[in-house]
């Protein structure tokens, strides 16, 4: 267990253990919530549970081993929302088109990433507008919510 240095961070493999069920059970309806977002624009619902769950497994023990980070990963339950409802049926783009828009989204904010133009970007934006989007993120998914339970329309 010298990897983790354990003993380095006053803990122990019980410790460690019984943290990562807690996290476990904690992000469990990440799994369900997440295909049933998704699955509002068309995607198959079990494959969404399996890509999810998979996905969860893969980055959380990726984030433990290469950052060596006691870090449980898994999906943005906001940018799923934006997916489903913003780019499939608000905009009217097919699931598998707004995939491809995502790939390419993520290839470009990974080679901003590896350029000093990312940190400057984020510096370069107000925090009262960091806050507004954080903020406004929250609502979006809120009025998602409200929508789908009927309460508003």
């Amino acid at each position: 267990m010298g990897f983790f240095k354990l003993q380095e961070h006053k803990t122990d493999v019980r410790t460690e253990v019984t943290a990562g069920f807690t996290t476990f059970m904690a992000m469990l309806y990440i799994v369900p919530v997440n295909a049933a977002i998704m699955s509002a624009s068309g995607m198959p619902f079990d494959a969404l549970i399996t890509a999810t769950a998979v996905m969860t497994i893969i980055a959380s023990i990726l984030n433990g081993l290469w950052a060596n980070t006691p870090i449980a990963m898994s999906v943005g339950m906001g940018l799923n929302a934006y997916f489903s409802f913003g780019l499939v049926k608000g905009m009217g783009i097919p699931w598998q088109s707004a995939l491809g828009i995502v790939f390419v989204s993520g290839v470009l904010y990974l080679i901003i990433s590896m350029t000093p133009l990312r940190r400057w970007m984020i510096e370069t934006i107000p925090m009262n507008i960091k806050r507004a989007v954080s903020a406004g993120i929250g609502a979006f998914i809120a009025f998602i919510g409200l929508e789908q339970m009927k309460i508003i329309t």
